[in-house]
């Protein structure tokens, strides 16, 4: 679980594990006002499909 940032959003290109993709989903949730990040889907650049990922193997690219 993570704090939602700014550039956590839907088409953002990220880094999952070193490499490059772009956020197709994420699971989140409110706790008293404050937004967390259970799981972020990841289509990969070389994949043909999106893998969840923790938030903390995700950084912005």
């Amino acid at each position: 679980m993570r704090k939602k940032e700014d550039w956590m959003k839907r088409g953002a290109k990220v880094l999952a594990l070193g490499e490059p993709g772009t956020i197709t989903k994420m699971q989140e949730n409110s706790l008293d006002g404050v937004d967390y990040v259970y799981y972020i889907h990841v289509k990969l650049d070389n994949g043909n499909y999106a893998s969840p990922y923790h938030p903390s193997d995700i950084e912005k690219a």
